[in-house]
């Protein structure tokens, strides 16, 4: 099957390296000083890999401009430069955007700010003031770059200013606060279905982050909500599909939903063409796609209270099997129902967790309706590809 590109927009979370806390960003009258001021117009040069040494003096602040050189991340690390007395210092470090707005705030004596993901030629900055007895004592600042084509950069908080990029690619980000949020546009330009898989980037990190994912039509009304899950150290959640029509677009909003704020996460997209996938809104009767025996359609289950909904016409009389895959278990699972044309219920097969067939008697020229939707305790991490089938019954040996 070949596979072609889509619009995809991704947004990344933030690697917590050594010494970080993570943080809320506060809201002391520094960052407004910093962001409002002439300090950010006279900020001193660091360059990738670069190093400077800096002093603060009274209440003063030393602040710093960042360039990236290529699509990367940064990350800058501050220590003492030499070792003068017994008394620890402690430096407060803030990383604000371009605008001055800020996106991380941590302390103290030897540490490393979480990343922030930037395009080439891309901007931040850096203020190094006093938490606490480092009032005149040296200190080295150091920025570390990562080149990374494949990032996404602030700002993109809001669904108009959602990131896009090309399927069967990877891409890193981070979550800069818990009150930011990233948001991804995914536009097809064929029908298909895509697959998400959204993983921890740092597998040597110690911490176990969860994310919380939320999916919106173009219209913005909400198809499908999830927290992930800490199912293993690297992975979260694997395996969200979508089938989407040509010309038709989702958005993805990620969030912190526990311990993911500076954690860097990667999101690897997937698009495969396919003329046989449900097309939306297919989450009424009214709506129903048609179904043809012998000729199987795929799917996926993304909305959040409703189901997909298929209408299938007899072409002749005789037993018939509706037949449901799974690309993965579900926990507590979906469930399959039946209907006839005057939309009373014939038949419902619950709790299929991975596949599950639903019989019934047709006859010719009549019209059946089947509906795929969560069972009532459904529960997972997943939204599993499935593909639905209806054939008739090969006749009974006597």
């Amino acid at each position: 099957m070949r596979i072609k590109k889509i619009l995809c927009g991704l947004l990344l979370a933030g690697l917590v390296v050594s010494g970080l806390n993570g943080g809320v960003i506060s809201d002391g009258p520094y960052i407004v000083q910093a962001a409002t001021g002439k300090n950010l117009k006279n900020a001193k040069t660091l360059n990738s890999g670069n190093t400077v040494t800096g002093k603060i003096a009274n209440s003063s602040s030393m602040v710093y401009k960042f360039t990236a050189p290529s699509n990367g991340y940064v990350t800058f690390g501050i220590e003492r430069k030499k070792i003068e007395n017994t008394v620890e210092p402690i430096w407060n470090i803030t990383v604000m955007d371009a605008a001055g707005s800020g996106l991380s705030e941590d302390h103290g004596s030897t540490f490393s700010t979480q990343p922030v993901m930037l395009k080439q030629d891309g901007i931040c900055y850096v203020v190094v003031e006093n938490y606490a007895h480092s009032e005149k004592e040296d200190f080295q600042l150091s920025a570390f770059f990562t080149e990374y084509n494949n990032v996404i950069a602030e700002p993109c908080d809001k669904v108009e200013e959602a990131a896009y990029t090309d399927a069967d690619s990877t891409f890193v980000g981070v979550i800069d606060s818990d009150r930011d949020k990233d948001y991804i546009k995914i536009t097809a330009i064929d029908k298909g279905y895509l697959k998400l898989d959204l993983k921890k980037y740092n597998s040597t990190s110690t911490l176990s982050p969860a994310w919380k994912l939320n999916f919106f039509d173009a219209d913005l009304n909400e198809l499908y909500s999830l927290r992930t899950e800490n199912v293993m150290d690297t992975m979260n959640c694997e395996g969200l599909y979508f089938a989407i029509p040509e010309g038709e677009c989702i958005y993805l909003e990620i969030g912190n939903a526990h311990n993911s704020t500076g954690v860097m996460y990667s999101v690897t997209s997937t698009f495969t063409e396919s003329d046989r996938v449900e097309e939306e809104p297919n989450n009424s009767f009214s709506h129903a796609n048609t179904i043809k025996a012998k000729t199987p359609l795929k799917g996926s289950l993304a909305e959040k209270k409703t189901g997909d909904y298929f209408k299938f016409k007899a072409p002749s009389d005789g037993k018939y099997v509706v037949e449901l895959n799974l690309s993965n278990e579900v926990a507590k699972g979906y469930r399959l129902t039946l209907f006839d044309a005057k939309k009373d219920q014939i038949s419902t097969k619950r709790d299929i967790t991975d596949r599950g067939k639903l019989s019934f008697k047709a006859k010719k020229g009549k019209t059946y309706y089947v509906l795929l939707e969560h069972s009532s305790l459904y529960k997972s991490s997943y939204n599993a590809l499935y593909k639905i089938k209806i054939t008739k019954s090969s006749k009974t040996k006597r």
